[in-house]
């Protein structure tokens, strides 16, 4: 009973942050990746979630020359841990890492419709849906959308 009966994957890809040169900055390629990688019971409900991103930047100069190093080993967010530096800009001092904790937590236990329907709100154009549920305000300030889609896709991957 409880136990994962079947596991998905599901992950978001974009590029909507990259940018044009803009004077003497050149432009900088990003990829952004939300993956999802969940276990489901025999009811659907979520038995273990782990949610990361990867945001991988290159940089050029203004002349089109690699500016990052190829080498270099890029971390996820998770991996980044209190590198990623969000807890000095976040408004419950959490960094993303322990934020995306607490939303695990939360999914765990819940049906997809259930996740789905979580009440968010919107924060700013950066902050789109933010949740507005009392069990996570404290707790999660980073806009869920992508994470729910992955979930999402996971669900639908799911074997």
């Amino acid at each position: 009973e409880g136990g994962i009966v079947k596991l998905g994957l599901g992950h978001l890809t974009s590029i909507a942050k990259s940018k044009s040169a803009d004077g003497e900055n050149g432009p900088t390629a990003q990829v952004d990746t939300v993956m999802a990688a969940v276990g489901f019971d025999k009811d659907g409900k979520v038995v273990s979630v782990k949610i990361d991103t990867a945001q991988t930047k290159v940089s050029f100069d203004k002349d089109g020359k690699l500016l990052s190093d190829p080498s270099e080993e890029l971390k996820t967010k998770v991996e980044l841990g209190d590198e990623y530096g969000m807890k000095k800009n976040s408004s419950i001092g959490k960094e993303w890492y322990e934020q995306i904790a607490e939303l695990e937590k939360w999914m765990t236990g819940k049906t997809l419709d259930e996740i789905k329907s979580l009440k968010t709100k919107e924060k700013d154009a950066s902050h789109p849906a933010v949740p507005d549920d009392p069990e996570l305000t404290s707790l999660v300030t980073i806009s869920v959308q992508d994470y729910i889609e992955a979930v999402s896709k996971s669900y639908a991957n799911a074997k």
